[in-house]
């Protein structure tokens, strides 16, 4: 499961709007800037992979950190439009030249 966390950015919906046309995975979004919010959906949903936008108050805080821990195949992407990159939080780093590694890093188990 991918849960795509957003404050009703256009990117990150069309990041969901995507995924979700991919049979094999299950897409939920989630449009809330509330750290608690986040972290009930996060521990309710058990997703696989997390996406959100780097400007996201979760992003980087403890809690985010926390939940990697607590969630060992917990992967977290973070996507900055500003710079044009992703950022991989998880047990290993992934490197990303092209949207189908994207796709595949998103759909690993």
């Amino acid at each position: 499961m991918v849960l795509v966390i957003h404050d009703s950015s256009p990117f990150l919906a069309g990041v969901e709007h995507i995924l979700g046309h991919d049979n094999d995975m299950h897409t939920i979004g989630l449009a809330s800037t509330d750290s608690n919010e986040i972290n009930q959906a996060i521990e309710r949903l058990k997703p696989n992979v997390i996406i959100a936008e780097e400007k996201m108050p979760w992003v980087g805080s403890q809690k985010m950190f926390g939940l990697l821990m607590m969630f060992s195949k917990l992967r977290v992407v973070v996507v900055s439009k500003v710079e044009n990159r992703l950022e991989i939080y998880e047990k290993k780093e992934i490197l990303i030249e092209r949207l189908a590694d994207f796709i595949a890093v998103v759909k690993s188990d």
